[in-house]
Formats: C-alpha cells, sequence, structure tokens
C-alpha cells in the first residue's frame, strides 16, 4: 500500500483489506479474552525486538 500511494495509485483496495484484517484480528482478540484469555499481549515494538529465529547449530570444525 505505501508503494502504491508513493507512486500515487490508487490504494483503496489494499487500504480495504487492511481495515478488515485489522477488524477480523479484533475479533480474535475479542473472543480470546471471552474465553479467559488474560496474558498480556505484546506490543508491535516487542514482537519486532523479539529474537524467534532457531539457535544456530555450532559449525563443525573443518579438517584440512
Amino acid at each position: 500500500m505505501r508503494d502504491q500511494i508513493r507512486r500515487d495509485l490508487d490504494s483503496t483496495e489494499s487500504a480495504l483489506q487492511l481495515m478488515a484484517m485489522r477488524t477480523q484480528l479484533a475479533v480474535l482478540v475479542a473472543e480470546w479474552r471471552a474465553a479467559g484469555g488474560s496474558e498480556a499481549l505484546p506490543t508491535i515494538q516487542e514482537r519486532l525486538k523479539a529474537n524467534n529465529r532457531p539457535p544456530q547449530k555450532p559449525k563443525a570444525p573443518t579438517r584440512r
């Protein structure tokens, strides 16, 4: 969508899809809370800072 805006293109469809996705996410969070979910959900900044990569295996020494 940002690329469309930069290029001065119509971003209506992208914006509508984004708003629909946010609405769906809000519904899912509300359902989760209604089902007893009480954990604090991470913020966007916390999610971006988190290291979610699998740990790297130590490299075996190469033999010559």
